[in-house]
């Protein structure tokens, strides 16, 4: 029961390192395309049609961003006077805003009855703007689901995560499950990631960087200790080995071949040559051994068809793990630890000692 307990810890924990590495490239990724403010964008552009450029120019919504970006991040009460305030500048009849006028005047007859006071006209832009950002948000998750699964693809193949290789490894080697799950409980967590937070729609905020914008400020990276832990049960390394073992083999029938009449002759030395500088293989004795060494053009030859059959069933599981967050296994990580932490049940003390 618990090397059991010890190999879903290591395989959650394995999930937990790759889930905050995609949360990472992520929000590098949102950050560079400008993802939150152009998914804003959109959603201010349904809302207020043609006055929407407009809207981006009043000195109120301006001084949200950087000089020349738009903003990621709206409050509500600065959305509805910057409205106002552009309402307040066009006639009765104008059509650029009479869109909004439209809007403002379905959503005071439901919440107020007819009422041509500021305030009311400012709670129905509040409440019209806070029902819309409901949706951008929708868009905004989708969006960046998309980029996590895409995300979470290419680092479960750049790294050869594949859980059922994960499981195997950490099943037949105990010291690695033990030092895995040692390290967890040690204190190798990361903290918890914290779902993301807008602040107060009532306060205003200051003009923020797009690279660093306020929903970035719960995300935490990956640990430093990440890398080692990975590299003891993911990589190429054995199917790098098996790849190298053609380019091994052939070097050695060269050898055996051209230095069988006599080692000085120009043919041979030429193939010991090829031998000494070749970083696939490695002599022990009269052999050729693969190593771990990337096998340079021989990794996009048909002799990747076996090894991405192999690994196919299992990087899909491991995609799919990870693309569930960082936040998800951290949880789950730290139920099994809990459960691993009260040792075993009394009767498998009883059956440890008979």
């Amino acid at each position: 029961m618990l090397v059991l307990l010890d190999v879903v810890i290591g395989v959650a924990f394995v999930y937990l390192l790759l889930a905050l590495i995609c949360t990472t490239a992520n929000e590098w990724i949102a950050g560079a395309r400008g993802l939150r403010a152009k998914t804003l964008q959109r959603g201010i552009g349904q809302l207020l049609g043609p006055l929407a450029d407009e809207f981006y120019r009043h000195p109120l919504i301006a001084t949200l961003s950087q000089p020349g970006e738009r903003p990621s991040y709206i409050p509500a009460h600065i959305f509805s006077s910057a409205v106002l305030d552009l309402l307040g500048r066009h006639a009765e009849g104008a059509a650029s805003a009479q869109h909004v006028r439209t809007g403002i005047a379905a959503l005071k007859a439901k919440q107020t009855g007819p009422s041509a006071d500021h305030a009311a006209h400012a709670a129905a832009l509040e409440d019209w703007f806070t029902t819309a950002m409901d949706r951008v948000s929708g868009w905004y998750k989708r969006r960046l689901q998309l980029i996590t699964i895409g995300v979470a693809v290419v680092v479960t193949l750049a790294v050869n995560a594949d859980t059922l290789q994960i499981v195997g490894v950490l099943w037949r080697s105990p010291t690695e499950r033990a030092a895995i799950a040692e390290q967890v409980r040690s204190g190798l967590l990361p903290p918890r990631p914290v779902a993301a937070q807008y602040p107060d729609v009532n306060a205003p905020v200051p003009p923020v960087n797009e690279q660093t914008s306020a929903e970035d400020e719960g995300v935490e990276g990956p640990p430093a200790a990440a890398p080692a832990v990975l590299g003891q049960i993911v990589g190429w390394s054995s199917d790098f080995k098996r790849l190298n073992q053609g380019v091994c083999a052939t070097l050695q029938d060269e050898r055996d071949r051209q230095c069988a009449d006599a080692a000085n002759a120009a043919p041979c030395q030429q193939a010991l040559r090829r031998i000494a500088t070749e970083s696939r293989c490695s002599v022990e004795g009269t052999d050729l051994v693969a190593t771990d060494a990337a096998p340079g053009g021989a990794f996009f030859t048909s002799a990747l068809v076996p090894v991405a059959a192999a690994h196919t069933f299992g990087w899909l599981l491991t995609i799919i793990a990870i693309s569930l967050g960082a936040a998800f296994w951290f949880d789950t990580l730290n139920r099994f630890v809990n459960i691993r932490g009260s040792g075993p049940s009394p009767q498998e003390k009883k059956a440890a000692r008979a």
